[in-house]
């Protein structure tokens, strides 16, 4: 099982400074390797360090912090970049890179979930991010301010509170800003919704787009159109938003057009909507599966037939005999 959160950091630190060794046994890089090869998260673990390394003059470190800078150097032997360690130890240089790993992070960080399955994500402020499949977003922690821009997908938020550093996703037009809380937003296709599960969350406008901001607690829900100043709120239950960790989507008197672009981000092709059935709409439950048995289970509910083509897969009014 692979470790998380500070763990994982430190053992990223670890295999940081062994591997600094000239003549680090090849035992030692093959043992690194199948530890890479264990999670995605200690590739991105490991590149953290290293970035945080890069950086290292560019932090104001305490008295009591001193650190030996490192030089870059080339090893004909193997590939990619190495790092020589002058006038300090191993457990000194360990013991310096832990004190860089605790500091909030200086730059922004990737996380994407594949359309295979969701994904969990601990920050270093102690948040967690659980993305739902076939979700990017980027994180920055700093030591005033932790942002986050929102590309696409879908993601619960379960933010640390911290009044000092008010927590900030960018999402389209729009800012949602937090100090802390749980709350789930969906972003697709032009499509913002947010669903507040506790707390208190702001929704405003972004610097090109000023609105007047919208405040949600706990068992409120925002509907946005990108582009617009469509906004509606309107109040739900949030178990049923967050219905995708469990596995089944929730949804009462919704428009087939929304439930298919729903359906889109968990199959491989687009799901899209005939004219013939763009007046439906849909009360009920649908399990996250396979292709065919979501749409076996939507044909059982609605009268559709589902039609799959090599570019989308496109829902007909079913046809009266």
């Amino acid at each position: 099982m692979s470790a998380t959160g500070d763990t994982l950091r430190m053992e990223a630190a670890n295999w940081f400074v062994r591997l600094q060794a000239v003549d680090a046994p090849e035992a030692d890089w093959q043992a690194f390797r199948d530890w890479l090869e264990i999670d995605g998260a200690h590739a991105e673990a490991y590149a953290l360090v290293e970035d945080l390394w890069v950086s290292i003059d560019d932090l104001d470190w305490p008295e009591r912090a001193r650190v030996v800078p490192l030089r870059p150097r080339r090893n004909a032997g193997r590939s990619g970049r190495r790092w020589a360690i002058f006038g300090a130890g191993a457990t000194a240089a360990a013991a310096a890179l832990a004190a860089v790993m605790i500091l909030p992070q200086q730059g922004a960080v990737a996380y994407s979930a594949p359309q295979a399955q969701p994904r969990v994500v601990q920050l270093a402020d102690g948040s967690h991010l659980y993305l739902n499949r076939a979700t990017q977003v980027r994180v920055a922690l700093k030591s005033a301010s932790r942002a986050v821009e929102f590309v696409d997908g879908e993601a619960d938020f379960d933010v640390a509170h911290d009044p000092a550093r008010p927590f900030v996703i960018a999402v389209g037009d729009r800012q949602i800003r937090v100090l802390g809380t749980e709350f789930n937003v969906l972003r697709h296709d032009g499509r913002l919704t947010v669903t507040v599960k506790r707390g208190v969350v702001s929704v405003t406008g972004d610097a090109a787009h000023p609105a007047d901001p919208v405040t949600l607690t706990a068992g409120q829900q925002l509907d946005h159109v990108e582009g617009s100043g469509l906004t509606k709120v309107s109040l739900v239950d949030p178990q049923d938003a967050l219905g995708w960790r469990r596995g089944v989507l929730v949804y009462h008197d919704k428009p087939l057009a929304q439930v298919s672009a729903d359906l889109g981000r968990y199959l491989p092709l687009p799901v899209r909507v005939d004219p013939s059935a763009r007046d439906l709409k849909f009360t009920g439950l649908l399990f996250i599966d396979s292709e065919d048995a979501m749409m076996r289970r939507l044909e059982a509910f609605l009268p559709v037939t589902a039609e799959r083509t090599s570019t989308d897969i496109r829902l007909k009014a079913r046809e009266h005999n």
